[in-house]
């Protein structure tokens, strides 16, 4: 059964891939400011709601948050090349920012999020999930 975080996160998921779909199809800058604006969105939510209690909780998790934070500052670091050459052709960039983001979430949802569903308390669970609630609202 998959659990409540990973049902959570893999919405949010779809949406990121959403606006990153939109974007790849439009090529305008509004379409890139919406997917900004929501992947960082979603690191905030995942690095402050989920990571922090995730890692005082299990503590044999830390490397695979340490992980998962290092690829959220990798993607980041693409998305900011791209955007300071906006105008310029980038497909080379885009498409490795897309596999990037395609295989942090992949990870995220077959891996990680299932193990944390397993592994914490059901009130843990709930306290992530309103966390990430109110972030979301």
């Amino acid at each position: 059964m998959v659990g409540k975080i990973t049902v959570i996160m893999k919405k949010e998921h779809r949406k990121i891939r959403g606006y990153l779909n939109d974007f790849l199809k439009k090529g305008e800058k509004n379409f890139w400011i919406i997917f900004k604006k929501n992947v960082k969105k979603h690191f905030e939510i995942e690095e402050t709601a989920i990571f922090i209690l995730v890692g005082k909780s299990v503590e044999n998790e830390l490397d695979e948050i340490l992980s998962l934070r290092k690829q959220h500052k990798e993607i980041l670091r693409y998305m900011k090349t791209i955007e300071k050459s906006f105008h310029k052709k980038q497909e080379d960039l885009v498409r490795k920012l897309t596999n990037l983001i395609t295989r942090h979430a992949t990870y995220e949802e077959k891996t990680f999020y299932p193990k944390i569903d397993q592994m914490l308390e059901e009130w843990q669970k709930e306290e992530i999930i309103e966390n990430i609630r109110k972030m979301l609202n």
